[in-house]
């Protein structure tokens, strides 16, 4: 609504040349892979890797007809809650509202990121992984999976509490979190530097197979993974804010969302998933061999939780997707 262009033919987004012309403007991003693999003994063997990945030519868009100058800060004081941090009632600063006399002025243009300050996503991630043979019945390995992720917007385009800085298009399907704010802090602590630790992203995988008599055979894989990120956006009424802002929000605006926690730096419980498959070898003719399986999928029937409600309030920390429960199946497999 505070954009005077809605509803009306004249474009109001444009792009700047830096951002559709010349040599290497588009998004990118690089990959460094190294792995070393090891024979330990004969049938024995590990394996150990590296993993980076950089990117770089972010686009943000830039309110031409306002500045950093244009926003007024204030500060609130985060809800007393046990499930937050410390139970909550630490200030929140680094927050920021337009004035109310440049409310309406919107002339946006996409430019390129570096315009501003430096952007800066880069992915370190680490495994090692053994896989072994006992003779021809047994077949086991597992590695671990562990990495950490760097995501730097501490730069101001317009509001200085609003990094632009969204990842382009093309660079939204790695694992990072969203954006952060240049100026605001949560507790003291900055959140445009976000750092996704290793606790948050390690995965721990066993599997085994092993041959039974009578052409019987059990597989079963156990992964233990990282739990979810907590975030909790939070609608901060204006009642609260005014006291701290000086005036009521622009435009009329009855809230304001609000981080309480930085992200990145709280986690759900890490959860363990074991499949098991049984399945029995028929040799039906000298070349045609036959495999049936009974398959169960996630044989302790957790419940871990896959995604949580981000919203602050009644229903924060709802899950609103956990994983499958149980489930068998049939299967069979034709060799020929």
């Amino acid at each position: 609504m505070n954009n005077p262009n809605f509803g009306g033919l004249t474009p109001n987004i444009t792009y700047a040349d830096d951002a559709i012309r010349g040599f290497g403007r588009r998004g990118y991003n690089w990959d460094f892979t190294t792995e070393l693999q090891h024979q330990l003994r004969p049938g024995w063997t590990i394996t150990g890797g590296y993993y980076r990945n950089w990117f770089g030519n972010f686009l943000v868009t830039d309110n031409t007809l306002v500045t950093p100058a244009d926003y007024d800060p204030y500060c609130i004081t985060a809800p007393t809650d046990s499930r937050l941090p410390n139970g909550g009632g630490y200030p929140i600063c680094g927050l920021y509202d337009i004035k109310p006399e440049k409310f309406s002025s919107v002339n946006s243009v996409v430019t390129q990121s570096d315009n501003f300050g430096k952007q800066r996503l880069v992915n370190d991630f680490f495994n090692v992984a053994l896989n072994a043979r006992l003779g021809s019945d047994i077949q086991f390995g597992g590695g671990v999976d562990t990495g950490r992720t760097v995501n730097d917007v501490c730069y101001n385009v317009d509001s200085p509490s609003a990094a632009a800085g969204n990842l382009p298009a093309t660079l939204t399907n790695v694992a990072a979190p969203p954006a952060p704010s240049a100026a605001i802090t949560v507790n003291g602590q900055g959140v445009c530097h976000v750092v996704t630790p290793f606790k948050g992203q390690t995965q721990v995988k066993v599997f085994g197979t092993y041959s039974l008599p009578k052409d019987f055979v059990v597989s079963l894989v156990w992964q233990n993974t990282s739990g979810q990120p907590v975030v909790a956006s939070y609608s901060a009424p204006t009642a609260i804010i005014a006291p701290s802002l000086g005036r009521n929000l622009s435009g009329g605006a009855r809230t304001a969302t609000v981080p309480l926690i930085v992200p990145q730096t709280l986690f759900e419980d890490r959860f363990t998933r074991v499949d098991l498959r049984v399945g029995k070898r028929f040799q039906l003719t000298q070349k045609v061999r036959l495999q049936a399986n009974v398959n169960f999928y996630n044989l302790l029937n957790s419940s871990a939780v896959l995604a949580l409600n981000t919203t602050y309030g009644s229903q924060w920390l709802v899950p609103s997707a956990i994983q499958d429960g149980r489930m068998v199946q049939f299967s069979s497999s034709l060799i020929f």
